[in-house]
Parts: C-alpha cells; structure tokens; sequence
C-alpha cells in the first residue's frame, strides 16, 4: 500500500466512523483506533529497520478512547546508534499517511534512553509511557521501556503525586468545575476526563499494578467507587465524542450554542437534561478525586464516606 493509498484509506474510514452516529463513547474510540492501527500496522510492514524497533502509541489513542478531534500520539523507538538516521527516514514514512489525511499528530523517534530521560524531566512524557500500547515491531523492547517507566513513577513518587494533584487544583480554578460552569470544559474542566486520567497515572506511583487498582490496593480509594468513577469517565467520554462531531473540530468546551444539538445527539430530551447527567458524572470524578489527592498527600489509609 502506497503512502497517498493510505492516506485516502485513512481519511474514508475515518469519514465512515465518524458518520456512523450509532458509535458512541467508547465505542467510537475503539473503532477509530482500529483504523488507525491498521494503517500503521501495514505502513511498518514495509520498514526495512535493523535492530530492535516498534511503533507505539500513547495517550487516548493507546486506551483505544480517541474522539474525532484527538491527537494521535505515535512513537518510534529504535536502538539507536548508526540506525538512528534510519529510524528517522522510517518514522517519515509512518507519519505520512496520518499528515496527508488530515490528523493531528503528535509524533517522536527516540531510543529508550532519550524516553526515559526525558520521562524523568517532564510529567506529560512519563504519563505517557505509563499505558502505551505496542501496535507494529518488537513488543519486548517496547515493554521494557514501559516498565521502566513505571518503576520510574513509583521512585519519582512524591514528585508524581505532587504535580499530579497541583494539576488538578489548577483545573478547579481555570477552567472551572464541569458541574459549575455554564460552558464546561468536559475534557480539561476540574471533574472531567484529565481529572480521571490522573488517577490511573498516580495508581502507577503508588502500587505495581497501577492504575485504579493500584490506588484501591494502596488504600486511598473505595473498591465500591471503582464502578461509580467508571462510569462517569465513559459518560463524560460519550459527550465529548457527540461535542467532536456537532463541531467538527477540537474543542473541548461545551458551548451555549452547541448545548441542544449535542443532546440531540446524544439522544437526550434537551441542553438541561444533558448538563444535568453531565454535572452528576463530573461531581461523582471530582468529590473521589479530591478524597484521593488528599489521603495520597496526607498518607492516611482506608477510605472513609464522602459527604456532597
């Protein structure tokens, strides 16, 4: 498959799943992937790297979450050394499709070491290796960067947790509280999906099996609020995927004009309705959230009732 063949492929099945309006939430995202995946699967078939290699993916689009709007976050990582200029010229070819079809790509050739080293000085690029999903290439190699990085998140601890909960305390002040806020921001907004997402990556600080489960077996969540965080982070996911397709852009902002067609959407009787199952999904994120923050800083143990 040519580079401008897979570009067009590219840009027709994600025209198609976008279209199909009966994949929502998760199942958008998963779909999206797929065809994103397949794409890069065949385009790295064609790579004539030596070495150890692999294509790996980060952010939403390793949690197969991907909305229309998303940035795909692909890395190539290769041994370095005299291949590095190879890597460079395959990584091109790997990027191409996704350029010429409209993608926004937040692309990265490194070796481990640059990963790692860089993973140790940046928050957003440690998180990042935290739940990465090997799509093309040596799944071993590509492994042993991710463990190392969790092992990095559980020695960085205090400095994990600590810009982990700053960070959320900023999103209470700008963009505001989901829940609060006429025009949310269901992504970045304190309650959202960020808010969500940073409780998996400080499950990695805190336990080896990180994640939610690593939070519970740490004793600073409820077992009973897995279930409940769950589902508020797949609802807040389905209106961001419905808020994608009404603009057929990027923003995460919940906009006053947008309100009634993203219920519509959503199939929901009108804008109050969606705020309201909106403000109890982002309440349920952001009254655990904050309990979580709050026993990991104090490092108190076993979960005690919420009050609202």
């Amino acid at each position: 498959m040519s580079e401008v063949d897979a570009a067009t492929r590219l840009r027709s099945e994600r025209d198609r799943v976008v279209a199909d309006t009966r994949q929502r939430g998760a199942a958008f995202g998963a779909a999206l992937a797929d065809v994103c995946d397949a794409v890069l699967v065949e385009t790295a078939a064609t790579l004539t790297l030596k070495g150890k290699w692999a294509v790996i993916v980060a952010g939403s689009y390793a949690r197969r979450e991907l909305c229309p709007g998303s940035d795909l976050d692909v890395v190539l990582v290769h041994g370095g050394g005299a291949r590095g200029r190879d890597a460079e010229s395959a990584a091109r070819t790997l990027w191409y499709p996704f350029w010429d079809a409209g993608f926004s790509l937040g692309q990265a050739t490194r070796t481990p070491k640059e990963a790692l080293a860089l993973a140790d000085s940046d928050l957003d690029a440690l998180t990042a290796l935290l739940d990465i999903r090997v799509v093309a290439g040596d799944r071993d190699f590509a492994f042993e960067l991710r463990d190392k990085a969790r092992a990095l998140a559980t020695k960085r601890r205090g400095r994990v947790i600590d810009a982990l909960s700053g960070a959320a305390s900023v999103r209470y002040e700008r963009p505001g509280p989901v829940a609060e806020v006429v025009e949310p921001n269901v992504k970045e907004g304190a309650g959202g999906l960020r808010d969500f997402q940073a409780l998996t990556w400080a499950g990695w600080a805190v336990s080896t099996l990180g994640g939610l489960t690593g939070l519970v077996e740490a004793g600073v969540l409820a077992p009973d609020d897995v279930d409940e965080i769950q589902r508020a982070n797949a609802h807040l996911l389905d209106v961001r995927v419905a808020l994608h397709r009404v603009t057929g852009g990027r923003s995460d902002q919940l906009t006053l004009q947008e309100q009634d067609a993203v219920a519509r959407m959503l199939g929901v009787a009108d804008a109050d309705v969606l705020l309201r199952e909106l403000s109890d999904a982002a309440r349920s994120i952001g009254w655990i959230s904050r309990e979580v923050w709050s026993r990991l800083e104090s490092g108190r143990k076993g979960p005690s009732g919420r009050t609202a």
